[in-house]
């Protein structure tokens, strides 16, 4: 993320001199061991982790940086909402079963794939 947030000369400062704390993906990366990794997905495979969570729609589920073509580039907030929009135009079209597999080579929310 940092060199995304470099070649798109986005200066963070100002943001976290206001109190935005950033969280790196490629520093959280670092600390998950290989024991934890294989944990959660054999939970996960074995659907032992089914948690709810009770979080506001609204409230803010990802911040995406767009390229610039249009200008400047910018932070554009996605919701829980807007997320979850984007899954139910997936299940519209396209009939998933419990035992699919699904790969996508391309961000969920990039709308010009």
């Amino acid at each position: 993320m940092r060199v995304f947030l470099a070649k798109a000369k986005l200066d963070v400062a100002p943001m976290e001199a206001a109190g935005i704390e950033f969280i790196y993906l490629e520093d959280i990366r670092k600390q998950i061991s290989r024991l934890a990794k294989l944990w959660v997905f054999l939970k996960h495979r074995l659907m032992l982790g089914q948690v709810r969570f009770n979080i506001p729609a609204d409230r803010t589920a990802v911040i995406l940086f767009t390229s610039g073509s249009e200008g400047v580039p910018k932070g554009v907030e996605l919701s829980h909402r807007n997320i979850l929009a984007n899954l139910r135009q997936l299940f519209s079209a396209v009939d998933v079963m419990d035992t699919d597999s699904l790969f996508n080579c391309l961000r969920c929310f990039t709308a010009s794939a």
